[in-house]
């Protein structure tokens, strides 16, 4: 399911920025594509744990 077809409404209720939000999410996600180095931290990827199942917290982040 097409998740574009709930998130900015149906029928009258459609949202009229809703074209202009994907348009500036897109210029912004290849914007930052382009100039920034995107790569994996050098000490590897954290363990990544979590506590809880309701809150999603990662345990490394309560424990500093």
């Amino acid at each position: 399911m097409d998740p574009r077809s709930f998130i900015f409404g149906f029928g009258r209720r459609y949202c009229p920025g809703a074209d202009l939000v994907e348009s500036s999410v897109w210029i912004l996600t290849a914007s930052i594509l382009a100039t920034l180095d995107v790569k994996p931290p050098a000490n590897g990827m954290p363990d990544v744990k979590y506590e809880d199942a309701i809150f999603r917290f990662v345990e490394s982040l309560l424990a500093s």
